[in-house]
């Protein structure tokens, strides 16, 4: 079987590339920033499925990283620090925000039967029924 991550680059950008890309976003071009985020979605995904210890699908974790990293493109200053560096701190965050959204609805409290005629009559009087 194909390891999923061999359809990303491997390649990566130098520091200029980079800064050159950067000053591209800056003016708006959505085709730098889609350059940029591509370039270091490898990286992303390696790291983030640590990040993660595994509990988030490939998919799911293409998706996040796609986001943050177009979010943190944009706030990308380049001199002291690479892209993929600037950019992991948002990824950490995005995949905790994600596991802990998870988890609050998986672990609910109470869980109500539909079924149950107290839960049907409780529905109805206020009104969500």
């Amino acid at each position: 079987m194909n390891n999923p991550l061999d359809q990303f680059s491997a390649v990566r950008l130098t520091s200029a590339e980079e800064r050159a890309l950067s000053v591209l976003i800056k003016k708006g071009n959505e085709k730098a920033l889609a350059d940029l985020v591509m370039a270091n979605m490898r990286e992303a995904l390696i790291y983030t499925e640590r990040v993660s210890y595994g509990r988030i699908d490939f998919q799911t974790r293409i998706s996040l990283c796609y986001q943050e990293m177009c979010m943190s493109g944009k706030r990308f200053i380049p001199g002291g620090l690479r892209f993929f560096a600037f950019a992991k701190a948002g990824l950490r965050g995005r995949m905790k925000t994600y596991w802990s959204s998870l988890n609050t609805v998986r672990n609910a409290t109470e869980m109500m039967p539909l079924d149950d005629e107290k839960t049907v009559a409780s529905l109805r009087a206020h009104g969500r029924v």
